[in-house]
């Protein structure tokens, strides 16, 4: 199968400002206990791999990136960092 997806951004994503997005990479990283610089970093140089699905869910995926980013969340973390992120995509 082939496709083509046009008009990604805003359309089947949140279209946020460069801002909004460290705000809220910010916000996950505070509740998973690490940088927000570094949280920030890695999103941005992880996106193929979380694009296609290598890091597993969403609940793997905040893991994963913590790590990278040194951190070792308790599950309660990584659950609060989910909520958060769901709540940011929400608002």
């Amino acid at each position: 199968m082939k496709a083509v997806v046009f008009d990604f951004f805003g359309t089947l994503s949140i279209n946020a400002t460069p801002a909004q997005r460290r705000a809220g990479a910010e916000r996950v990283a505070a509740v998973l206990g690490v940088s927000g610089e570094k949280y920030y970093e890695q999103i941005g140089v992880s996106f193929t791999e979380r694009a296609t699905g290598a890091t597993g869910d969403l609940e793997a995926t905040i893991r994963w990136l913590a790590a990278r980013c040194g951190g070792t969340p308790t599950d309660e973390q990584v659950r609060d960092a989910c909520v958060a992120r769901f709540e940011i995509e929400s608002s």
